[in-house]
């Protein structure tokens, strides 16, 4: 692809991320099409524009078109970190949860990695793992905090979910009957003797 060329697509990149973040979800899509049009995978083509198309794919409910993108991308530029951990939270989003923990693992540094490998985890009832994604956070939202609360409780380690519950409850208030859930809900259909008040 010529420098003249591969500035335009970029152009067209930049136009459509500006499009998709003012909410024109349509001029987006066509501006990302266009970009990406005649994008053959090979390691002289620039991977930032099959890497935003699939983001915007991904953030628009359409995984399963991101990940064919990410791969084109990564055929590009194998060591793309983002295009990675994109094609793991993919992965999840299409019940894929053990090739995205597979994917995930190798990214332990980086926030959007840990908060997919903990929700993949979790939905293979990986509760340690889970725990432990949660726990490297360096700031865990209150939906990681959920998730860790209820790791803590499937590993039989009440008190600690209680009160980890019981902090989320102060800060949050909004979020008791989630935290009550986090902490009743238990893998085998079993529920707590001890229901918080």
């Amino acid at each position: 692809m010529s420098a003249a060329a591969s500035q335009k697509r970029l152009l067209l990149v930049r136009e459509a991320v500006a499009a998709f973040q003012a909410g024109d979800i349509a001029t987006a899509e066509t501006l990302f099409r266009k970009a990406a049009a005649d994008i053959g995978g090979k390691r002289n083509d620039d991977p930032r524009i099959p890497y935003n198309y699939a983001v915007f794919l991904r953030r628009t409910g359409r995984p399963q078109d991101a990940v064919y993108w990410l791969d084109r991308c990564l055929r590009m530029a194998p060591d793309h970190t983002n295009a990675s951990i994109e094609k793991g939270l993919a992965l999840i989003e299409l019940g894929q949860a053990q090739p995205a923990i597979d994917l995930l693992t190798a990214f332990p540094g980086d926030a959007d990695a840990l908060r997919g490998l903990s929700i993949a985890a979790f939905k293979l009832g990986q509760w340690d793992r889970a725990l432990g994604a949660v726990t490297a956070l360096p700031m865990p939202q209150a939906e990681d905090r959920l998730l860790a609360i209820r790791a803590l409780a499937e590993l039989g380690r009440l008190s600690e979910a209680e009160a980890d519950g019981a902090d989320l409850a102060a800060s949050h208030p909004t979020l008791k009957a989630d935290i009550a859930k986090a902490l009743t809900r238990r893998s085998k259909g079993r529920f707590s003797l001890h229901e918080p008040a």
